[in-house]
C-alpha cells in the first residue's frame, strides 16, 4: 500500500532520507500531483525509486530499495512489496519525518506512564520502560540526523 508523499517542507532522517526527498521531488516534477492516464499510473508504479510505503506501526517511511531491504524473508522471492511488519531499525530504507519523531515521543511517554503506574507486573513494567527508552532514542536520533528538504543541508 503506497502512502502519500511527505510534505515538501518536512525534515527527514535515517539512511533513506535523501532518497525519500528526491522521490517526492521527482514524483511532483514528473506527475505534478495529477495522474491523468493509465499509462502515467503504470509508469509511476513501475518506477522503483518512487516505491515509498508508510509504516504507521513503526513510525517511519520505507523508501523501498529491494537490494538494501532487511524485511524480505527470502530476499530472493518475487514479492515486490516490503514486509512492513518486519521492519528493522538498522534498515537502509528507513526515513522518518518530524511527525514520526513526535509520534515516537508520544508513544514512548505513554509506555513510560504505563510502566510507572504500578498497575502492571514488574517484569512487564521493565519491558515497557525499555521499549519507551528505545522509542525516545529513535526520536532523538531523528532530531540529530534529520535533513531539510530542498536544501541538502543537515540540521
Amino acid at each position: 500500500m503506497r502512502s502519500t508523499r511527505p510534505s515538501r517542507t518536512a525534515k527527514e532522517s535515517r539512511p533513506a532520507a535523501r532518497r525519500l526527498i528526491n522521490a517526492a521531488a521527482q514524483e511532483h516534477h514528473r506527475f505534478g500531483g495529477i495522474i491523468a492516464s493509465v499509462r502515467q499510473a503504470r509508469n509511476l508504479l513501475a518506477d522503483p525509486t518512487l516505491n515509498v510505503f508508510e509504516n504507521k506501526e513503526a513510525f517511519l517511511f520505507c523508501n523501498s530499495d529491494r537490494a538494501k531491504a532487511l524485511c524480505y524473508p527470502g530476499r530472493g522471492g518475487k514479492n515486490e512489496v516490503p514486509s512492513l511488519d518486519r521492519c528493522k531499525v538498522n534498515c537502509a530504507n528507513i526515513a522518518r519525518t518530524d511527525t514520526h519523531a513526535r509520534q515516537l515521543r508520544d508513544a514512548a511517554d505513554s509506555l513510560g506512564r504505563q510502566a510507572a503506574s504500578g498497575l502492571v507486573p514488574e517484569p512487564l513494567a521493565d519491558r515497557l520502560q525499555e521499549r519507551a527508552q528505545v522509542m525516545a532514542e529513535l526520536a532523538d536520533q531523528h532530531d540529530n540526523e534529520r535533513v531539510m528538504a530542498g536544501t541538502g543541508a543537515e540540521l
